[in-house]
């Protein structure tokens, strides 16, 4: 029988990945560059969408990352907000590529269970956030679709997050997809277009009064 003591703490959050379109293809030289780029955009994205990516467990691939941002995390800012600062982001980032490629990212955001591994942290979360940020589906947007970031949630992140309405969400903005995976079929949301702040300049995010 195992002893409570040795069971893994089973944590429930976001999971957010990030990859770089054909990273392969560069060079060591021009996969150092695009990697120091993506960085410079991540971060600056955060900042501005009011995130502390700093205190984010970061997974780091070659070509990407899967983060998992703590508990609490607002989702609205981490799906209403980061992905379109993110794209700013980039946008400015390939400004300053001068004979490079432009860096285009493919995005996913997921929300489920992970407990920590030796690794980094293991369960469903983070399997399922990366096989959606792998997809067809997901390429395929980034392929035909405007601009430098093509953007995903899953199902969950979809039902509860992008539904609400709040901070300007707007779920007629997301065309459901189903991604053929190694796990079989699994379903997301593309974004059509990226979400931004309400209309108006109404706030983004409405602070409730404590109690």
């Amino acid at each position: 029988m195992t002893a409570l003591a040795e069971v893994p703490e089973l944590a429930y959050g976001f999971v957010v990945g990030v990859d770089i379109e054909r990273f392969s293809l560069l060079n060591a030289e021009g996969q150092r560059a695009a990697q120091g780029a993506l960085g410079t955009a991540l971060d600056e994205a955060a900042r501005r969408a009011g995130l502390e990516r700093d205190r984010w467990h970061r997974q780091v691939g070659g070509d990407g990352e899967l983060a998992f941002p703590p508990g609490r995390t607002d989702g609205v800012l981490l799906v209403g907000r980061y992905p379109a600062e993110l794209a700013r982001a980039l946008t400015r980032v390939n400004r300053t590529r001068r004979g490079r490629p432009p860096l285009r990212v493919r995005m996913v955001v997921h929300h489920g269970t992970r407990a920590p591994g030796a690794f980094g942290p293991v369960g469903s979360a983070p399997i399922l956030a990366a096989r959606l940020l792998d997809s067809d589906a997901l390429r395929a947007r980034l392929r035909t679709g405007p601009g430098d970031l093509a953007f995903m949630v899953s199902e969950r992140v979809f039902a509860d997050v992008v539904q609400t309405g709040f901070g300007g969400l707007d779920p007629t903005a997301f065309e459901r997809v189903v991604a053929a995976t190694k796990s079989g079929p699994l379903t997301g949301y593309v974004a059509r277009r990226l979400p931004g702040p309400p209309r108006g300049g109404g706030l983004f995010r409405r602070r409730m009064p404590r109690e």
